[in-house]
Order: structure tokens, then sequence, then C-alpha cells
């Protein structure tokens, strides 16, 4: 018995919309200060990716070509919302950032969790409610 993939490729019109909806949440946070590249390839552990120097206030944004069990039903929706969740992590990298280069390492990972917390939290408070209110 052969298990079925719940893997979902994704094409270029994928990443055109993460791109434009991660602007989206720029926009709409306040984070314009910030100038982004984008780049769309495979990786083995995440949906979506932020890599930042702060202190220039540059980040790199990746979307994974392959969304791991999804389907293609939710595909849009999964999408905008790793958009919304990288604008999140920009938003709260300075405080990680911080809080990190002090930190014991044993409370690095602590900082990490806490943070990913949040911004759950944030994606059921702002973009589910604004997901919905655009898709009417």
């Amino acid at each position: 018995m052969t298990e079925e993939s719940n893997d979902f490729k994704l094409a270029d019109e994928h990443f055109e919309m993460f791109k434009t909806e991660f602007n989206y949440w720029i926009d709409k946070i306040g984070l314009r200060s910030w100038e982004f590249w984008f780049v769309f390839k495979e990786d083995d552990k995440n949906r979506a990716w932020f890599s930042a120097n702060i202190e220039g206030r540059l980040a790199e944004i990746g979307l994974n070509t392959v969304f791991k069990d999804s389907c293609r039903d939710d595909a849009k929706a999964d999408i905008c919302k790793s958009a919304f969740h990288e604008a999140a992590e920009i938003l709260f990298c300075n405080l990680a950032g911080f809080a990190n280069m002090d930190a014991p390492p044993s409370m690095k990972s602590e900082i990490i969790t806490e943070v990913h917390r949040i911004i759950r939290r944030l994606e059921h408070l702002m973009w589910r409610p604004d997901w919905e209110r655009r898709q009417e």
C-alpha cells in the first residue's frame, strides 16, 4: 500500500501572489523603511522564510516551490497566510535580535518560540478576518 502525498508544487503565479500579499501586509503594518528581495526555491524545512540584515533594513523573503502536506484547494490561503507570517517576522525581528544578543543560550529557543506564538495569534486576530473580508 502506498501513501498518497499531499505535496503541492507551486507555480510562478503563486510566487507573484505571495509577493503581492507580502507587500500588502508590509504596507498595512508600516514597514516600508525596509528593502526586500524575493526568492522562489525548494526548501526542506519551511514553506516560507526570511533572512534579515537588521542594521541595513534589508531582507530576503523566500517561498518554497513545494508546500508539503497541502492541497490545491487551500493553496491560495496557505500562500497568503505564509506571506503575512513573514511580514510579521520582519515586524518582530529587531526585538528577537536584541533579545538573542543578550540571552543565555538556553533562552534563545524560548524567545523564538514566543515570537512565533505572537505571530500565530496575529494570524487569527489580523490575517484571518482581513482574508475573509477580501474573499467576499
